[in-house]
């Protein structure tokens, strides 16, 4: 889902990516519910050229990618704008 102001004239272009971010919520949301902060610990997959990633959850331990460069933790409260916007790419 994306919204972005298009002004007169203007194009936009945008490029999908091959990334999820995974976590869990205690929290009920309703679909469609936009959030800005990680409402607890998750992981950044990057996905690109592969066709599976293996990882695992342990509800004592997290997530684990097995330190492989295609993960990236990502901390609760952790504003994900910066992490699932990238502006310019």
């Amino acid at each position: 889902m994306v919204a972005l102001p298009l002004s007169g004239n203007g194009i936009e272009v945008i490029t999908p990516v091959e990334k999820v971010l995974l976590l869990f919520a205690q929290t009920t949301f309703s679909a469609g519910t936009v959030s800005y902060k990680a409402y607890a610990p998750g992981i950044l997959l990057d996905l690109t050229g592969a066709s599976q990633r293996d990882v695992s959850y342990d509800i004592n331990n997290g997530w684990n990618s097995g330190g492989n460069a295609w993960a990236t933790p990502v901390a609760a409260q952790q504003d994900l704008i910066p992490i699932l916007v990238n502006p310019g790419s």
